[in-house]
């Protein structure tokens, strides 16, 4: 049902949780989930991050000096949120050649510098398709909105900003957890 807890391992499409877990795939990118099985993921003294949670970690990393460019002016916009690259693992995303963005190795002091490690896993649609591996990483939040879609955030290789979202909760996204 579209309100049941899942699971998802990319490119394995079978229900055999030990084989799911010996995949390749696992073990780089570990699982994605609807938003019903992230609302269950995080472990004792954890909890998925509300959108405000998430929007008061990109505010502190940003005055703290976490853009790329050093910058610290939070706006309304995204143009100056250029905080993926201090987000995002340093490696599995896809090149980009526009300055300042997770896919490019330019300011190596930045990258990853909160130790975040955001990886690009990319989601699954629910038409069982896997999709934007090493270009995107979206995270739930708790957030819900009605009955059918959800906050998320999201990075992609080839833009500064993270990104914040809505998505249907039977999508399957990264999760993070903060420390309650």
């Amino acid at each position: 049902s579209y309100f049941d807890p899942y699971y998802y391992v990319y490119e394995y499409y079978g229900s055999d949780i030990t084989e799911a877990k010996n995949s390749t795939y696992y073990g780089t990118y570990g699982v994605l989930y609807n938003w019903e099985a992230a609302e269950g993921a995080c472990p004792t003294g954890w909890h998925l991050p509300s959108d405000l949670e998430s929007t008061e970690m990109e505010n502190y990393l940003i005055l703290n000096g976490y853009c790329y460019d050093g910058s610290t002016i939070i706006s309304s916009g995204y143009v100056d949120m250029k905080i993926a690259k201090s987000l995002g693992s340093k490696n599995g995303w896809a090149f980009s050649n526009v300055e300042g963005t997770v896919g490019n190795t330019d300011f190596p002091e930045n990258r990853n510098a909160t130790g975040f490690s955001m990886l690009p896993s990319g989601a699954r649609i629910p038409t069982k398709i896997f999709r934007d591996q090493i270009t995107n990483g979206f995270w739930w939040n708790s957030t819900k909105l009605g009955d059918y879609d959800a906050r998320y955030r999201a990075m992609t290789f080839c833009y500064y900003p993270v990104f914040s979202n809505s998505s249907r909760i039977d999508w399957g996204f990264s999760v993070r957890c903060i420390k309650d």
